[in-house]
């Protein structure tokens, strides 16, 4: 190094920075499949079920009144249609005729 010239330094210096950008794009790039890859995975990670419209569903966690009459807890109220999936939420009309969401952790497919 002591022989070369600040001109070459600066040469190399170029090409790195060159190099360097080159590969803050391959990264960017890559980040932005990973992003998009995950979100159109919705619910796959761990022991999450995967819901589509129109799947019969359970909600598995408690129910607040509206959804409950009278604070009785019918079987129409936890049974419902899937109308809406998001990464976070799955959106449903229970049989008796509410609209709600929940997580993905607090719904389960149906035998019916």
């Amino acid at each position: 190094m002591p022989t070369e010239s600040v001109d070459e330094l600066i040469t190399e210096l170029e090409k790195l920075k060159v190099q360097e950008a080159s590969v803050v794009a391959r990264l960017k790039q890559a980040r932005e499949r990973e992003r998009r890859d995950s979100s159109s995975a919705g619910a796959t990670e761990g022991n999450e079920e995967v819901f589509r419209v129109g799947d019969r569903v359970r909600i598995t966690n408690r129910i607040n009144p509206p959804l409950s009459r009278f604070g009785r807890n019918y079987r129409l109220d936890r049974l419902g249609t899937v109308t809406r999936v998001t990464a976070t939420r799955v959106y449903l009309t229970s049989d008796s005729g509410w609209e709600t969401w929940r997580a993905h952790k607090n719904v389960a497919h149906t035998e019916e």
